[in-house]
């Protein structure tokens, strides 16, 4: 991943949502891909714990219509990797 992400972006994304965290901001991830793609380029860019700093994680929303459709949400086992049949 060096090869594409900049070392230097790496510890300047980290401290940025450090930053906004601790400032009482809510954060929200939502991205078209897998979350086991962006868990990959997470876990590169900003390590283990890059859940930690948002109050919301959204994977494989399906953009744009995520924001004009309702849809359920479906919950995630980061563990297993199985989705929970239940909506949330």
């Amino acid at each position: 991943m060096d090869k594409y992400i900049e070392p230097d972006a790496k510890e300047h994304l980290r401290q940025l949502l450090i930053k906004l965290s601790q400032a009482g901001q809510k954060m929200m991830l939502a991205s078209h891909s897998h979350f086991w793609c962006v868990n990959a380029g997470m876990n590169y860019v900003v390590g283990d714990d890059w859940r930690d700093p948002f109050d919301l994680v959204i994977a494989a929303a399906g953009k744009p219509a995520f924001y004009t459709q309702s849809r359920p949400f479906l919950e995630l086992s980061v563990h297993t990797g199985r989705v929970k049949c239940k909506p949330i």
